[in-house]
């Protein structure tokens, strides 16, 4: 499974250097702050990549991180002996 991922991976790779080749036309990037020049290929290729990495933070924030924290405190919770309350005790 791990070997069908990697060469899943590297045909990706392959794929976006064949689209930033093919792609070679110059465009200016600009940020407000900086501009630059790169090829269009290359240009779309960052910004997909930027996206993945932004929706990946995005996701880990918000769903993944809040749901560790609850998993750890269930298990805390699970593993600490209950302690008896005032209200477990019955007085006759």
């Amino acid at each position: 499974m791990r070997t069908l991922s990697y060469l899943m991976l590297a045909v990706m790779v392959l794929l976006g250097l064949l689209f930033s080749a093919l792609n070679d036309s110059e465009v200016a990037v600009d940020l407000y702050f900086v501009q630059w020049s790169a090829s269009l290929g290359g240009a779309l290729v960052a910004a997909l990549v930027i996206g993945f990495a932004l929706a990946g933070l995005v996701l880990w924030l918000l769903v993944i991180w809040p749901q560790q924290r609850q998993l750890a405190n269930a298990r805390r919770a699970i593993a600490s002996p209950k302690t008896p309350s005032r209200h477990d005790t019955v007085d006759r």
